[in-house]
């Protein structure tokens, strides 16, 4: 099945093309901890966590008949103009389907990534 390819957008799961995407959202997560020093009243510093990525994507079309409820420790691709982003070390936390008046069964997928990086097309 060819996929239809909405705003420039695609979605590789590790390296075969998987579904498109219409929106999608990313956020940066990371913990930040105040340091705090004995007989002070304000903190003495931050400390950072590490970042995660949560992502989620919208009105998400399957190529195929394939069975996102498997998907673990998968990488994502999300391909524009310019750019790519890859996040790596993927679980999915939340999967919603609906089904469109036309019988297209669009999804809504939340997942976390442990990494990002930016790459030119």
């Amino acid at each position: 099945m060819e996929l239809e390819l909405f705003n420039e957008i695609s979605v590789e799961i590790d390296g075969q093309p998987f579904f498109s995407v219409e929106n999608y959202h990313t956020y940066a997560v990371r913990q930040i901890r105040l340091v705090e020093s004995f007989g002070q009243a304000n903190a003495a510093g931050i400390a950072a966590g590490p970042p995660h990525y949560q992502v989620e994507l919208s009105r998400v079309r399957r190529s195929g008949e394939e069975d996102l409820y498997a998907l673990s420790d998968f990488s994502v691709v999300i391909s524009r103009l310019q750019s790519r982003t890859v996040y790596t070390g993927c679980e999915w936390e939340s999967i919603e389907e609906k089904t469109e008046t036309d019988g297209a069964v669009t999804e809504t997928i939340r997942l976390t990534a442990l990494n990002r990086m930016e790459l030119p097309a």
